[in-house]
C-alpha cells in the first residue's frame, strides 16, 4: 500500500520530535576523515620537533601498530 499523504519523510520524521528541536544530519566523508587526518598530523609535528626519540614514548602503542616501513 503507498503512502499517499503527499508529506515528504523528513516532515514526518519533524513531526515526531519535539517542537523547536532539529533533527541531527548524518556524518559526510569529511566528517570522518578529519579526525584521522589531524591525528596523522599531530603525529608527524611531534616527531619533527622532538625527534625520533618521540617515539620511545607516549607515541609507542599508535607507532607500533602501524606496519612496518622498509629501512
Amino acid at each position: 500500500m503507498a503512502d499517499t499523504s503527499g508529506a515528504p519523510p523528513s516532515a514526518e520524521a519533524d513531526a515526531l520530535s519535539p517542537p523547536g528541536r532539529r533533527q541531527p544530519r548524518p556524518p559526510s566523508l569529511l566528517d570522518a576523515l578529519l579526525p584521522i587526518v589531524v591525528l596523522i598530523g599531530l603525529l608527524a609535528l611531534t616527531i619533527a620537533f622532538f625527534g625520533i626519540d618521540a617515539t620511545n614514548g607516549p607515541l609507542r602503542s599508535p607507532c607500533s601498530s602501524a606496519p612496518p616501513s622498509p629501512a
